[in-house]
């Protein structure tokens, strides 16, 4: 079984964790930090021969799909707060396939801002 890495959002800080369901999470680490533990998880499971960037881009417009989806028939409720967790999952997914997609084309994503 494959331990997922889970980044959490927390400005300006990034919180990373091997565990979704853990509820005491890792120390508030930075973009940076959290760009090479994503890097060294990808590394360690030999995946990079897969993330070229076409398919990173794939994997990052479905990512982001499964956010959008979470707004999906929520009516006049345009924060759909109750869904937070499941958006704070989301949203880590697409940041960690963009991390990947800025290793691969080789971006400095914090040198771009």
């Amino acid at each position: 079984m494959v331990t997922p890495l889970v980044l959490i959002l927390s400005a300006p800080y990034l919180i990373a964790s091997t565990d979704r369901k853990k509820k005491t999470i890792m120390s508030k680490i930075t973009f940076e930090e959290a760009a090479a533990k994503a890097i060294e998880f990808r590394n360690e499971r030999d995946w990079k021969q897969f993330h070229n960037p076409k398919d990173l881009a794939i994997s990052i417009s479905l990512e982001s799909s499964e956010l959008l989806e979470l707004f999906q028939w929520s009516g006049t409720d345009l924060e759909a707060a109750r869904k937070k967790p499941e958006m704070t999952e989301e949203l880590a997914d697409v940041m960690i396939y963009c991390i990947y997609m800025a290793n691969a084309l080789n971006i400095d994503i914090p040198e771009q801002a």
